[in-house]
């Protein structure tokens, strides 16, 4: 399914405008990110690159039954699109204070909702919903 919606996705954004000249060169350290939560017991890494490749990491410690099933619920959610208002937020907070990235953020909130109705409209049925808030409404900074 992922494939086949990268494979969706970039045939219809081959039309798209070059990539932005404000694009990093490089990523900035997400030290600040470790430890944020209390008795973290595992971490999932989604690296992608500019040609379109992604990878996923996964690290985790000894795990009590407990620790497994919140492991799974959160790959679960993850895997499901349950964690779009997580995804919103980190938007916001990396782009807080900086106007440059605040324009990006808006960018990849706008293609985020087009590449959500490109997929409804792949999947026009009735057990297909779209997200309870629209990221690009989450990014006007007028």
């Amino acid at each position: 399914m992922l494939d086949r919606l990268f494979s969706l996705y970039k045939s219809k954004s081959k039309k798209d405008t070059p990539p932005d000249e404000s694009s990093q060169d490089s990523l900035g350290p997400m030290d600040e990110l470790s430890g944020a939560c209390e008795d973290t017991f595992m971490r999932i890494l989604i690296e992608v690159g500019k040609n379109g490749d992604f990878s996923l990491g996964f690290d985790a410690e000894k795990m009590s039954p407990d620790e497994i099933s919140l492991a799974a619920t959160s790959i679960y959610m993850l895997n499901n699109g349950m964690l779009d208002n997580f995804f919103i937020e980190a938007l916001q907070l990396w782009a807080e204070d900086d106007e440059v990235k605040q324009q990006l953020a808006k960018k990849i909130a706008i293609k985020w909702d087009s590449i959500d109705k490109l997929v409804a409209s792949e999947h026009s049925n009735e057990n297909y919903e779209s997200p309870a808030i629209e990221p690009f409404d989450v990014f006007r900074y007028t």
